[in-house]
């Protein structure tokens, strides 16, 4: 996933400074099965963490 071995994209084409983009990185692992149910989750989880986190500079 990190070195693009799948599909000849890094997880960083996907989650940079730029944004987020869950649905489609859910391709790099099982192409788009179930995609915008696995992003909702991704973007709740997130959520969560950003609500609850005590760091200063996030995560």
């Amino acid at each position: 996933m990190t070195n693009g071995l799948f599909t000849g994209k890094k997880l960083n084409h996907y989650f940079n400074p730029n944004g987020v983009d869950y649905k489609s990185a859910r391709k790099i692992i099982n192409g788009s099965d179930k995609a915008e149910l696995i992003a909702s989750y991704a973007e709740r989880f997130e959520r969560i963490l950003k609500e609850t986190s005590t760091l200063s500079e996030g995560f």
